[in-house]
């Protein structure tokens, strides 16, 4: 399997007039599957605590999907989040740098170049630097200096910009010493970890319910776990440091022990096309409906171990939560008792 190698992490961070930290986080990696082995340091978020706490967590949702590796070894959310979390305690110091922004991607066709353009020039448009825009149009790069032209290079290379945040800045930019004084403050508010519950649908599916939300289809553990992280303990660890690791210790092995639901649990499915719903899940649909002898109506409504039987739980896992309607009625009567809400460590 093709994977993403972690040899190194390093932070930076400078700080606004308006006393404001911005963060910079840096990557040593080589790809498993190319050779020779060659790590190369690349900047992989740019942003506020919030912003590159979030990447950190893609990040180990990665981990968890096995796309991102330690050297030699697996690499565990659990283990990658905290090592984020100490290199952000002594950041190095991001200097004034300038910055290029290229009005072309390499090895892109021509039309991908426009719209890459297209993206650019309204990111500056809407900054208010509407001659940088039109720079950008006419085919021309842009400078910009990382201190002055701060907003333009977060709206540019942050989190949500069009440019990669290794075309702004390198890790070799960042210097020494540590400055301990830019580290983001460890939180200590209450945090109280969310209500769920697992169920199986197979030896590889899941199904969850978290507090009030109805039952969601979670897919296989991985991509349960990486939901997990993302929903639910990213926020709760903005409010209390190192609060994830045991919490995603916990979710995983309710996912790995969950009991298969009964049978007797009734879904209903749409098989018109609601809103937002892709071309390929209404084929989903409307394959499963064919497996259980098919219908004229918009709905149907059926239970689980017909489609067991049937063998439709690849569909059913496709199907967006627009076409699902799990009757939690005919559930098991409770959660699983090691499901009920406790305080952070």
């Amino acid at each position: 399997m093709g994977a993403t190698v972690l040899v190194d992490l390093k932070t930076a961070a400078l700080r606004r007039p308006d006393g404001s930290i911005v963060y910079f986080l840096f990557e040593n990696t080589y790809e498993k599957n190319l050779y020779p082995h060659e790590p190369r340091w690349s900047c992989v978020a740019i942003g506020s605590y919030d912003q590159v706490l979030k990447r950190i967590f893609q990040g180990a949702a990665a981990c968890e999907g096995g796309s991102l590796q330690g050297r030699g070894r697996g690499l565990l959310p659990e283990t990658f989040i905290p090592r984020w979390q100490r290199a952000l305690r002594t950041p190095l110091t991001m200097p004034d740098v300038t910055v290029r922004v290229e009005p072309t991607l390499p090895y892109s066709r021509d039309e991908e170049n426009a719209r890459y353009r297209d993206k650019l020039a309204g990111v500056l448009a809407d900054q208010g630097r509407p001659e940088l825009a039109e720079t950008i149009r006419a085919g021309d790069a842009i400078t910009l200096e990382l201190y002055a032209d701060l907003d333009l290079v977060l709206a540019l290379h942050g989190m949500d910009g069009p440019v990669s945040p290794w075309r702004a800045v390198r890790a070799e930019q960042a210097r020494e010493p540590a400055a301990p004084e830019l580290a983001p403050p460890r939180s200590r508010e209450p945090a109280m970890a969310p209500l769920y519950a697992v169920w199986a649908l197979d030896q590889d599916l899941r199904i969850g319910k978290f507090g009030d939300a109805p039952v969601a289809v979670l897919g296989w553990t991985y991509r349960a776990v990486g939901h997990f992280l993302g929903q639910y303990i990213y926020p709760l660890e903005l409010r209390r440091t190192g609060i994830s690791a045991e919490l995603i210790r916990r979710f995983r092995e309710a996912c790995l022990s969950a009991a298969l639901l009964p049978d007797t649990v009734r879904i209903t499915i749409r098989l018109d096309e609601p809103p937002d719903v892709q071309p390929w899940q209404w084929k989903c649909a409307s394959r499963i409906a064919a497996a259980l002898g098919g219908t004229q109506e918009t709905a149907l409504s059926t239970t689980l171990g017909e489609l067991r039987r049937a063998g439709a739980l690849r569909d059913l896992s496709s199907l967006s939560a627009a076409q699902l309607h799990w009757d939690e009625a005919t559930f098991p009567p409770s959660f699983p008792a090691d499901t009920a809400p406790a305080p952070a460590a």
